[in-house]
């Protein structure tokens, strides 16, 4: 008799269609010769002291007496990315005993106190990694969203990346792509996504982020899902094992303390249960024509908003490129390259472009010419934007301090900390706002503070007192 709920498909693997924990395999039996296992953690959301702590130490343990080769991170690893978090979460990673790498998830990029460069400092990457094991060669990118409340979306930097990666492929290699979002609407350029990826062979990608084990159809390519380490309401916690073979793998949830149990298996190509998937439908072309024009294209995704001196339009973009284009002759005047990303929108007045980077400083430049005007080092990334009242800029720093500035000299006339963390609004909103009650600082807002004893002059780092200005690039 037929079993219903296996069907074998044109890979030749076969594939569940429903979860079976009977057939599930024992952790004793042999696998083939060229299985690649891997241990999946995602959505791990560690934070010093909390539940998944504990866990998280329990997991480490039992992966390192697995007989898994790599062990994968889908990210979140933390809870709101803060520096004390993600030191705390890579201390407990670095027990791990085998190989292992992580990209970043929207709890480290998106209330990132340090605009994602203690990400980079710890990790060694900036949001992609490329790994190689047994004939499979994982792609893994960030998936913002890049410190404001916004959509998911992958860097148009990435997507060039992921092309150069895949054509260096070695003969045979397998392709995977890891992404924290799964790659469907909850991604503004999901399309361009997908599109690059099977352009280069890819079939399937791991994801998280949904804290739990579903398959999706990311137009065409199978979604390889991860759990949630803690579960969900009623579930015990656990991770995820991910067996590699030839032409398949196998997904198995492995509850903490118990033997794992077989949730699916996925033939890497043409694998009929993904295509029965549904994808979520293309989000409407634009409809613009007649109504704007386009000015400029650049080649990173821009995290900064826009701003106009006359006819010359500043923003900064995900490379770290504070760039002035004048709308009117069509032309770049100048450019400055920073050592990370920009977030901060900059702020035009006065004949002053200034901008807060996240690699820690607050600049000024002559609009017309780019040329510096001053530099204010700070020991934080600047990450809030700012804004001016009186000849003197407001701007938030990510400690969650905002200082008042004087635009002519750039001296730091006081500076106020209220304890939070991250300040990453614009300055009006953390100047007109008595700072939340979980918050440690005293909640007293900026005009008190410019006679509190806390108003104080900025302490520039030894880093940053000895450090150069960006280089102008031509």
């Amino acid at each position: 008799m037929k079993n219903p709920f296996i069907e074998l498909c044109g890979c030749m693997c076969l594939t569940l269609l429903a979860p079976q924990p009977a057939a599930a395999k024992t952790a004793g039996e042999v696998p083939p010769a060229d299985t690649l296992r891997t241990v999946f953690f995602t959505d791990i959301h560690v934070t010093p002291g909390n539940a998944q702590d504990s866990l998280f130490r329990i997991a480490v343990a039992e992966a390192n007496a697995s007989d898994a080769d790599p062990v994968i991170f889908g990210s979140d690893l933390t809870n709101m990315g803060s520096d004390r978090e993600l030191a705390h979460v890579h201390g407990l990673m670095s027990q791990l005993r085998k190989p292992w790498f992580t990209v970043p998830g929207n709890h480290e990029t998106m209330w990132s106190e340090s605009g994602c460069t203690t990400f980079r400092r710890l990790f060694g990457h900036a949001g992609c990694v490329a790994t190689r094991a047994k004939g499979y060669l994982f792609l893994g990118y960030a998936s913002g969203p890049y410190m404001k409340m916004a959509d998911g979306m992958i860097r148009g930097e990435d997507l060039a990346w992921l092309e150069r990666q895949a054509a260096a492929a070695r003969p045979g290699e397998r392709i995977v792509s890891l992404c924290h979002y799964p790659l469907n609407g909850d991604l503004t350029n999901r399309q361009e996504v997908t599109e690059t990826l099977k352009s280069v062979g890819v079939t399937a990608s791991l994801y998280g982020h949904y804290h739990q084990l579903q398959l999706r159809n990311f137009d065409g390519i199978a979604g390889i899902p991860g759990r949630s380490l803690a579960g969900k309401r009623g579930e015990a916690p656990g991770y995820t094992l991910l067996d590699f073979f030839a032409d398949s793998v196998r997904i198995r949830e492995k509850p903490l303390g118990m033997p794992p149990v077989t949730r699916y298996t996925v033939c890497l190509k043409d694998d009929p249960q993904i295509s029965a998937l549904p994808c979520d439908p293309l989000p409407p072309a634009p409809d613009a024509e007649g109504r704007m024009r386009l000015v400029v294209q650049d080649s990173a995704i821009v995290l900064t908003g826009a701003a106009f001196c006359g006819e010359v339009l500043c923003y900064g973009n995900s490379q770290g490129v504070l760039r002035a284009y004048d709308t009117r002759k069509g032309r770049e005047l100048w450019r400055h390259v920073f050592p990370d990303g920009l977030y901060t929108t900059p702020l035009c007045t006065d004949g002053l472009v200034i901008a807060g980077a996240a690699s820690g400083g607050i600049w000024a430049f002559d609009a017309r010419t780019g040329r510096e005007k001053w530099h204010l080092p700070t020991q934080s990334a600047v990450v809030g934007d700012g804004l001016t009242d009186g000849g003197a800029l407001y701007i938030g720093l990510g400690t969650g301090s905002i200082g008042k500035i004087d635009l002519r000299s750039g001296r730091l006339l006081w500076r106020h900390d209220y304890g939070c963390g991250q300040a990453h609004g614009t300055a009006i909103s953390i100047v007109s706002t008595p700072a939340p009650a979980n918050c440690s600082g005293s909640g007293t807002t900026a005009a008190a503070a410019s006679s509190s004893r806390r108003g104080m002059s900025y302490p520039a780092s030894p880093a940053a007192r000895s450090s150069s200005s960006p280089r102008t690039a031509s």
